[in-house]
């Protein structure tokens, strides 16, 4: 299997190409592998039924927010690990660091080895976008 691109123009806004007109790809995901669709591979790979699939990836879903929430960075074997981060809003002084000035947390995503391994592996393939062209003309008027 392949990752689909296309060509896009993109005009560069800094550095030594600004102002210029270039190509880049860009990347077109397939369709969404949603959670039944994996709890059912997960069924067909082992020897656990889709819905013992579910109850193990919902508790780990729990699991990983709570220690998120306690500030801790969370292992998941192979997959990687998964770590709390927020910044702050400036302040003057040390003191006037407080809680309140805290900005919204994410958590950082960081593929372990066997998926990093495994980007080494993609292959691209290039795509033709789809362009709907009208051939009929139309006599309404369309004036906003």
């Amino acid at each position: 299997m392949a990752i689909n691109y296309y060509v896009v123009e993109r005009k560069v806004h800094g550095g030594p190409n600004k102002g210029k007109t270039l190509q880049y790809g860009q990347v077109v995901c397939g369709n969404l592998m949603d959670f039944d669709s994996i709890c059912h591979e997960i069924s067909l790979l082992t020897t656990a039924t889709s819905g013992d699939a579910k109850v193990v990836l919902n508790s780990l879903l729990t699991i990983i927010s709570r220690y998120i929430k306690a500030g801790h960075i969370v292992q998941v074997g192979k997959l990687g690990n998964f770590r709390p981060t927020a910044g702050s809003r400036p302040a003057e002084t040390p003191e006037e660091v407080t809680a309140h000035l805290m900005k919204r947390p994410k958590i950082i995503f960081t593929p372990g080895k066997a998926l990093k391994n495994m980007l080494t592996k993609i292959s691209y393939r290039r795509i033709e976008p789809q362009v709907v062209r009208v051939e009929e003309e139309c006599d309404d008027n369309h004036d906003i």
